[in-house]
């Protein structure tokens, strides 16, 4: 074409793309949507952007860590890291360094539907919760209630609905928040990983519906000390709920913060096998 000749025409096309892709490289990952403003305001829950990298000490950490158990995820569907390790909200720190708060957003990159101001309204709400790994139950809470978004319990129901399983090696793991009523599992029951044990809910100190998952050293709450829970094989989601969505298989690593997580390699597979969330 004639008009390619003319170099001033071909600088000012050139710079024109440049200002696009500039403009494109500074929205929100992922597909990530506004955050409904009636929803209560919480940062430990706002999707993160872009993924925060872990420090070189904790990888590591996670590359030498010897661990007993090997963990699956333990949620189906396209899962969000609203809390990794090291997490923003001040509940992650300390002995509690190394637990993992997992939630589920929909394909407009919300955590909900409608306004937020229910419980029911939270895609991960209700979702089944299974076992990481094989073990024996040793610690079931089932009867506290679930709390409105924007109102966690604290103290002694902090940890709310909540079952440990104990592993191999001295390890277990602790799943927290459960739906009221909800725990399938009784005390001394064996498990075998993938087994549904609940649904996850909003009961204890959850600002909105979510699961917190952590593998710990003892099967107490308040006096356990977190480990590095790193699990075996799961897929890393990336540019969920887009057209160009595609998943990287990852061995032996830890789920960070912002990113999107699943157990099974395509998007479309996970987000079917969420019964919340619906399929591109």
């Amino acid at each position: 074409m004639a008009w390619l000749k003319r170099p001033f025409l071909c600088h000012i096309l050139a710079s024109a793309a440049l200002v696009t892709l500039a403009a494109l490289a500074s929205c929100s990952p992922e597909g990530e949507g506004p955050v409904g403003t009636l929803a209560p305001a919480s940062p430990a829950f706002a999707p993160a952007s872009p993924v925060p990298a872990y420090s070189p000490e904790v990888v590591q950490l996670w590359r030498t860590w010897r661990q007993a158990t090997a963990l699956s995820l333990p949620l189906r569907g396209v899962l969000y890291v609203s809390q990794g390790w090291d997490g923003r909200d001040p509940t992650h720190y300390g002995r509690w360094r190394y637990a993992i708060d997992f939630i589920m957003l929909g394909p407009d990159g919300r955590r909900y539907a409608g306004t937020g101001a229910r419980s029911a309204d939270y895609y991960i709400w209700g979702q089944p919760v299974y076992a990481a790994a094989a073990g024996t139950v040793v610690k079931v809470e089932n009867g506290l209630p679930d709390r409105l978004p924007g109102q966690p319990a604290a103290g002694s129901e902090a940890w709310g609905n909540h079952v440990v399983i104990s592993h191999a090696g001295g390890e277990y793991s602790e799943y927290s928040h459960l739906k009221e009523g909800s725990i399938k599992v009784t005390l001394g029951q064996t498990v075998n990983a993938g087994d549904p044990i609940a649904e996850v809910g909003s009961s204890g100190y959850a600002y909105e519906p979510h699961l917190h998952f952590q593998l710990q050293a003892s099967a107490g709450m308040e006096s356990a000390t977190t480990l590095p829970a790193v699990f075996a094989q799961y897929y890393e989601i990336q540019r969920a709920y887009t057209r160009f969505a595609r998943s990287a298989r990852v061995v032996r690593s830890v789920p960070r913060e912002g990113q999107y997580v699943s157990l099974t390699p395509l998007l479309r597979q996970a987000m079917k096998a969420a019964s919340h969330v619906p399929a591109l």
